[in-house]
């Protein structure tokens, strides 16, 4: 599902792409008012998610400007103004939605999906197509088979690719690029789903493409670039949320992932798991690149610093 994202604040569309992204959408993101009328006369777009301040044309006008022109495509005006009168204003100039900032990630992706379906005349959050099922919230997908079976091993998924003529692709507990570099050479599947294998570990699609490709995949990343990502990824959780807290509290449950294997990461996800601001997250990381020779026998001064620069 294609939408377009019309927000001129930098790193809050940064943020809003990478997650909207992270949820199953396909993002096409411009800053301001023109580019955005220019990208509704020329594509076609499931949803529009529309900041109201926006320079060269205000998201109000264009709204009035693209309902005039007969554009039917669903409107989540996404704004900071959030007085009654604003909303009625929004709504009324052919908005189908309307969300305040600072806002869920989560709330924006479902109230998104719900703009969607309703304007394709469903209103049941799965969508069928013959004997395909899709459930856009869960990111899945299913083919119902004529008879009752399940794939138990690989042999086995290898005969079901083998028989079809459609493109089957290959998903169960994969953990490394090792994990799916082997289902993908003993099953001969399309593909491989990589979920949960990349929480805390998003270089694990650039290892599996390596090893498809022939190639050495990169070395497992260091504490100091965990802990760089992981901070870049609070911060654009914080900024889509505003609310410091609020997002420490929440994000808690992903630092366990990026200290997964760490030497010492029992008691570090016992201090990640305490944090209440983004400040005390880049503070314990701060402290554990300082005295890692505790854990394994040697600091490393330079790691401690590109922290330094990343939390800055």
């Amino acid at each position: 599902m294609r939408i377009l994202l019309v927000e001129d604040d930098a790193l809050l569309g940064d943020g809003a792409k990478a997650g909207l992204a992270q949820a199953g959408f396909a993002v096409d993101w411009v800053k301001d008012g023109v580019a955005a009328q220019l990208a509704l006369e020329t594509a076609d777009y499931a949803a529009v998610v529309l900041d109201l301040g926006l320079p060269r044309l205000s998201g109000l006008e264009l709204l009035r400007r693209a309902r005039a022109a007969g554009a039917k495509v669903p409107v989540l005006i996404l704004t900071a103004r959030d007085a009654v009168e604003d909303r009625i204003k929004g709504l009324d100039s052919g908005a189908d939605d309307y969300l305040v900032k600072p806002f869920d990630l989560d709330e924006l992706a479902a109230r998104l999906r719900a703009l969607i379906r309703r304007a394709g005349g469903e209103a049941a959050p799965r969508l069928r197509v013959g004997e395909l099922e899709l459930d856009p919230a869960a990111h899945r997908a299913a083919f119902r088979l004529l008879f009752g079976a399940s794939v138990r091993n690989d042999a086995e998924f290898a005969a079901v690719a083998e028989a079809l003529d459609i493109p089957v692709v290959g998903n169960g507990d994969i953990k490394t690029a090792e994990d799916a570099y082997r289902m993908w050479r003993e099953t001969g599947c399309a593909g491989i789903m990589i979920a949960r294998g990349s929480f805390g570990n998003p270089w694990i699609f650039q290892q599996t493409r390596a090893l498809l490709e022939g190639r050495q995949p990169r070395p497992a990343a260091g504490a100091a670039e965990r802990f760089a990502v992981a901070l870049r990824h609070a911060a654009l959780q914080l900024a889509i949320q505003g609310d410091d807290r609020r997002t420490a509290v929440e994000f808690r449950k992903h630092l366990g992932w990026y200290v997964r294997g760490l030497p010492g990461s029992a008691e570090l996800r016992k201090k990640l798991h305490a944090v209440e601001s983004h400040s005390e997250i880049a503070g314990i990381f701060d402290v554990y690149l300082r005295d890692r020779a505790r854990y394994e026998g040697g600091a490393d001064a330079p790691d401690a610093a590109r922290l330094e620069a990343v939390s800055a």
